[in-house]
Order: structure tokens, then sequence, then C-alpha cells
């Protein structure tokens, strides 16, 4: 069975952690890395050539939306999921490229869901 190979990127160590331990307790799913803004992200994806991001919408330096359109355009095969607790920014979402999104406040089994449609 392929391992998807995940970055997870989010400003909150608490957050990456959450996510960390949802995701490495499948043995489908390896995190290859985190990262904790969107420039972090970019640099990563570089040398590290996941199959998808996690990436939260609102971080210092550089968001989520605008480091998806970075990524999309370099690396149009990785699949990116905005992960967001506001709605009103998932159109530019969309516009900038990423595969989909969710709310930071979703279920777990809804997560894993989403990773398992943009692995396939």
């Amino acid at each position: 069975m392929k391992r998807t190979k995940v970055l997870i990127v989010d400003d909150s160590d608490a957050v990456r952690d959450g996510l960390r331990s949802i995701l490495s307790a499948h043995t489908n799913i390896e995190i290859v890395g985190e990262a904790v803004n969107g420039l972090d992200a970019i640099a990563r994806t570089s040398h590290l050539h996941p199959d998808i991001i996690l990436m939260d919408d609102q971080m210092p330096g550089m968001n989520g939306v605008e480091a998806a359109f970075h990524i999309k355009g370099r690396f149009p095969g990785i699949k990116v999921l905005l992960l967001t607790v506001h709605k009103n920014c998932i159109e530019e979402a969309l516009a900038a490229g990423v595969d989909g999104y969710l709310m930071k406040d979703c279920h777990r089994e809804e997560l894993l869901q989403m990773v398992r449609a943009l692995s396939e």
C-alpha cells in the first residue's frame, strides 16, 4: 500500500501537534515535515515533495492562500488542503488552486476522509 506523504503547515504548535497525532495513527500516512508559515511551506515543499499539504489560511509572513498559489504554480501535482476558521477566504483559496478546504473545527474523521480522497 502506498503511503501518503503529508506536510503540516500551521503557525500554532498545538494545531500541528494535534494534526500530527491524528494522522500518524494511520500506517498509510507519513508526516514528512512541518512548517510554520507560507514561506517556510514553499521552501519545505521544494525539498520534501509531499503528496498533500495541510495548510492553515492565516499565518504571519505569508498566509496559506498565497503560499498555495505559489506551490500549485511550481508543483501542480501536490494537493493542498486549506484549514480555516474563516469561511470568507474559501473563494479566494479555490481561485488560488487549493484542492479542498476544511473548517478547523471539523471532526477528525472528516479530516481523514479528505486526506484519503486527495491521496487517490
